[in-house]
């Protein structure tokens, strides 16, 4: 009775798609490139990122968009705006550094803040008020790879 090695499939094998995409999703999953829009290159509407990319993607997504301003997360963002206005010292720098540390730690995955600085930008903003220069150092949680992202706000 123990000489019978027959196995039975049911069901039809991954396909290779179907394989990629459970890679991905074990690696972190992927992201939807920005900006969006129909590819020269590839068919389809929107571009998939990984890695760096992704979360370089998000990362501007995040502290781009004022809290309030998505209709399904109201506490998605970050409120960078409102410190334009604000005398640009060291208390307003670490108020900053609160917000953006705070938005990230609860929407931004994939990677974890390893340090953050602010200074003021040297560029004038959009109505006469000085802009604020935010750079940041991540490390990707997947595979451990640092990188630095710089973001400018006006």
């Amino acid at each position: 009775m123990g000489a019978n090695t027959t196995v039975n499939y049911y069901g039809t094998p991954y396909s290779p798609l179907t394989k990629e995409y459970i890679s991905d999703k074990l690696r972190g999953g992927r992201g939807i490139a920005f900006p969006t829009g129909r590819l020269k290159t590839k068919s389809g509407f929107c571009a998939a990122n990984t890695g760096v990319t992704k979360v370089k993607d998000a990362l501007h997504q995040l502290l781009k968009t004022e809290r309030g301003e998505r209709l399904m997360l109201p506490k998605f963002g970050c409120n960078l705006k409102k410190f334009l206005f604000q005398p640009l010292d060291a208390i307003t720098f670490q108020q900053i550094k609160e917000e953006v540390l705070f938005s990230c730690y609860n929407y931004l995955q994939g990677a974890t803040v390893q340090k953050i600085r602010v200074l003021k930008g040297s560029n004038v903003g959009n109505f006469g008020t000085a802009s604020i220069f935010i750079l940041l150092v991540l490390k990707l949680t997947e595979d451990g790879t640092i990188f630095s992202e710089e973001i400018t706000v006006q």
